[in-house]
């Protein structure tokens, strides 16, 4: 009995053994991929920055449609608060203190779409929104989602947070052909981006998540909804005061 239990203990660590050198192969192997990847993956200033271009549909016959208005760049400093505010609590309440990437909803996300077996859930930051809009496609595959991660420290190591915050408001849709929260105050409310009250900012700030089905013409109800939650958020992180937000 003991040369039994002697053999089955020899060969339990065995195991370990092979399993660790498996574990150590296995990391090293990930390691090299994602270094290499690294120094292939160039993050491309022009797009970032060029992002003033009209948007333009082709018909059948070839022929270019000009469709919504043009994309004037709005700085930063001129925007309210309340804009920025919107944005952050909607989207990235953490924006200002990661440093591109949000662990702890990356983890969560990556849960939920190993559970459902594809990828329903993104956990995606203002940065790695910044970077899937200017330099990737939509696809939903994990070799896009690690490229987004390694482009988005290379975003947040050239750029400040309010450079990125700016090139963000700049990039993202708000449909009907609306590049860039300046379009999109223009379209939505015939006013410029300087001039957003609280309640048009919450629009705008709720329409990206899906500018097609949440859009103030053809889904108001929707879009009230979501403007909602838009509010909720910037009071529940202390953007707007309990009145304002009664009142809202």
């Amino acid at each position: 009995m003991q040369n039994t239990h002697n053999i089955k203990k020899i060969n339990i660590v065995k195991y370990l053994k092979i399993a660790f050198v498996i574990l150590c192969i296995l990391i090293f192997s990930i390691g090299a991929y994602l270094f290499l990847l690294s120094n292939t993956l160039r993050l491309d200033n022009e797009k970032l920055q060029a992002l003033t271009t009209p948007v333009c549909f082709v018909d059948n016959a070839g022929n270019e449609i000009s469709y919504g208005i043009e994309s004037p760049y709005v700085s930063i400093k001129e925007l309210n608060k309340h804009t920025i505010d919107a944005f952050i609590c909607i989207e990235d309440v953490k924006f200002y203190t990661h440093k591109g990437i949000n662990l702890g909803r990356i983890a969560k996300a990556f849960v939920t779409n190993i559970s459902s077996g594809s990828i329903i859930e993104g956990a995606s930051t203002i940065s790695q929104q910044l970077i899937k809009n200017t330099h990737l496609s939509n696809e939903k595959t994990y070799s896009r989602k690690v490229k987004e991660i390694l482009l988005t420290f290379k975003l947040e190591n050239a750029y400040s947070k309010d450079e990125i915050m700016e090139m963000y408001l700049n990039a993202i849709y708000f449909g009907n052909g609306c590049y860039g929260l300046e379009s999109a105050a223009l379209f939505y409310f015939g006013i410029q981006a300087q001039s957003l009250n609280i309640n048009q900012s919450a629009i705008l700030a709720g329409l990206i998540k899906s500018p097609e089905y949440l859009s103030p013409i053809n889904y108001t109800q929707e879009c009230i909804d979501r403007k909602n939650i838009v509010l909720a958020q910037m009071y529940k992180y202390g953007k707007i005061s309990q009145k304002e937000y009664e009142e809202l």
